[in-house]
């Protein structure tokens, strides 16, 4: 898991946790799908959003998404940050 702290959060008393999952491309975070309440709510998404990620018909730059990583990130900060794809189900919806 990858933590970021935006919005000079840390020790702020509005400071809250938002997880994402997210895609890694060398040293660049994308968040694609968030912000989830908890880490496995999260981690329960990964491989959906990797499909997602990887399909020619639901994304333009499919065939970039296959050689990167993916995973949750951690933000900590006072607001959530807007993702790509929202908040995804399991589903995939």
């Amino acid at each position: 898991m990858t933590d970021m702290t935006l919005d000079n959060a840390e020790g702020h008393p509005a400071a809250r946790q938002f997880f994402y999952v997210t895609a890694i491309d060398g040293d660049r975070v994308f968040p694609l799908a968030g912000p989830y309440e908890s880490r496995s709510d999260a981690e329960g998404r990964v491989d959906v959003v990797r499909r997602i990620a990887m399909d020619p018909d639901r994304n333009t730059q499919h065939g970039r998404a296959a050689f990167m990583a993916y995973g949750v990130t951690r933000l900590t900060a006072r607001h959530p940050r807007r993702s790509a794809l929202g908040r995804i189900d399991v589903n995939g919806n």
